[in-house]
């Protein structure tokens, strides 16, 4: 089955599309960022809003938006807390990022 049609049913996670998955190829890898802005414009937040949400200073998130700073495990479990999703998923990103 294809990444973008994994729903609730297939993964246990939101109805919706599965974050980052907006047809892309399981080779294609993408800084955490790119994932970051997709779910932040899918949920109609701003800087503020994921900021507030997961306890992560705003300067750290746009450091972290840029590209220029990585997810560390504190901040993939403050991105995990503020998005419903897992730790793991934020660090497994991060991971596939820096083996590039």
């Amino acid at each position: 089955m294809e990444k973008e049609q994994l729903t609730k049913q297939d993964s246990g996670l939101p109805s919706r599309p599965l974050i980052g998955s907006t047809a892309r190829l399981s080779a294609e890898l993408f800084h955490p960022a790119v994932f970051i802005r997709e779910e932040m414009d899918v949920r109609g937040w701003s800087i503020e809003t994921l900021a507030e949400k997961s306890q992560i200073k705003r300067h750290k998130i746009e450091e972290i938006l840029s590209e220029n700073y990585p997810v560390t495990p504190i901040y993939a479990m403050c991105l995990a807390n503020a998005f419903g999703t897992s730790k793991e998923f934020w660090l497994n990103l991060q991971r596939a990022w820096n083996g590039r």
